[in-house]
């Protein structure tokens, strides 16, 4: 279990979950933007506002300031979370709260999601080049909060997807 915010800053990029309450996960949010010297950048996504594929990635664009051409798809979603060159920074986290919304999402969709957000937690760690567009490794973790009653689910779902969540 981790309990230090630098822990899910500087560590390996990775996935986490917390349960209860969720003013304690704002509280948590805004501590891992206080919590380093280094420019971070410390996300809250809204889950209860992403409950269809349409609504999640106007949530996302808005949150994380997409630029004008995002696509509204799950490619151009992709690329834009694994660019965010508008949003520098030495270190990301993306807190994505009430988590058990995102579970109405089709299953289609919630595959989708799940992959998008793996392959962007790896492609983050790694660093990139692309030739002209070269980047460094970065840590890019993504925390999510649920209720109490629908941990397991979520946590279930996710691990079908190879996805290991460490608790907070």
């Amino acid at each position: 279990m981790i309990t230090s915010t630098s822990d899910v800053v500087l560590g390996k990029s990775q996935f986490y979950i917390s349960n209860g309450d969720i003013s304690n996960f704002t509280d948590f949010q805004w501590r891992v933007k206080q919590s380093n010297s280094k420019k971070i950048i410390a996300k809250m996504i809204r889950g209860q506002k992403c409950v269809t594929a349409e609504k999640l990635f106007d949530e996302f664009a808005a949150v994380l300031q997409f630029p004008f051409y995002f696509g509204e798809n799950w490619d151009a979603f992709e690329e834009c979370l694994n660019d965010l060159t508008w949003l520098q920074a030495d270190a990301y986290v993306l807190c994505i709260s009430n988590v058990e919304n995102i579970l109405k999402l089709s299953n289609t969709d919630f595959e989708a999601f799940a992959s998008i957000l793996e392959s962007s937690v790896k492609e983050w760690e790694e660093g990139r080049d692309f030739g002209a567009i070269q980047t460094v490794p970065t840590p890019f973790n993504i925390v999510f909060h649920c209720a109490k009653d629908t941990e397991q689910v979520f946590i279930k779902k996710l691990n079908g997807f190879g996805i290991v969540l460490e608790k907070i």
